[in-house]
């Protein structure tokens, strides 16, 4: 278990980085670009006759929109437990949220991007960036959530040395710039799936 967590650690912490990676773009306005593809139903992953995860877990939602360079701005910690004051003139880039279903052994994580281009230009990486670090894309489509186009990137990671392997499916969504990420161990899929059908139902825009 132990490594199965070191795994999950290493893939966020690169799929954070990609975005990361562009951060400086996002102090310049860029056009929006979401993808002219036509929005298709959500797929039945997995298939279909699965329950639905017991207990209806609901996670934080992340804005949608962030304030561009305001005097006095603040951030307020979700748990309560701090606030902080940002310098004159700041520039929110991207809001991150990590939430575990220990009963599913499943880690849920979700990114909100403010900059379109560079939401973008991440998405389009994302796949190649999987593959280099060893990754198998299982599915690749066009999904619609709460009636906008995503993106469903499934991807099984496998370390040989621990003899461990995990899933992750991971959800595009352009518009609001929201990456959403469902991962655990492999044996896990079909429950992974149904925290991701979860999710994705209790999103609101």
């Amino acid at each position: 278990m132990v490594r199965i967590e070191k795994m999950r650690v290493v893939m966020v912490l690169a799929c954070l980085s990609m975005f990361a990676g562009l951060s400086g773009h996002a102090l310049a306005q860029w056009p929006s670009s979401a993808p002219s593809q036509p929005a298709q139903q959500y797929p039945s992953y997995p298939p279909q006759g699965q329950q639905p995860l017991p207990g209806g877990q609901q996670m934080p939602q992340p804005p949608s929109q962030f304030p561009q360079g305001m005097p006095g701005q603040a951030i307020n910690d979700v748990f309560g437990r701090f606030s902080l004051s940002l310098p004159q003139g700041s520039t929110p880039i991207s809001s991150n949220y990590s939430i575990g279903i220990p009963q599913a052994t499943v880690q849920v994580n979700v990114m909100a991007v403010s900059q379109d281009q560079m939401f973008q230009m991440n998405l389009q990486n994302f796949p190649s960036m999987m593959r280099q670090m060893g990754g198998n894309i299982d599915t690749e489509q066009s999904i619609d959530v709460a009636g906008r186009q995503g993106r469903l990137i499934a991807v099984t990671m496998k370390n040989p040395q621990a003899n461990a392997s995990f899933h992750a499916m991971n959800v595009f969504i352009p518009g609001p710039n929201l990456w959403i990420q469902v991962m655990g161990p492999e044996q896990n899929t079909p429950q992974i799936g149904q925290v991701l059908q979860s999710v994705l139902g209790g999103l609101r825009f």
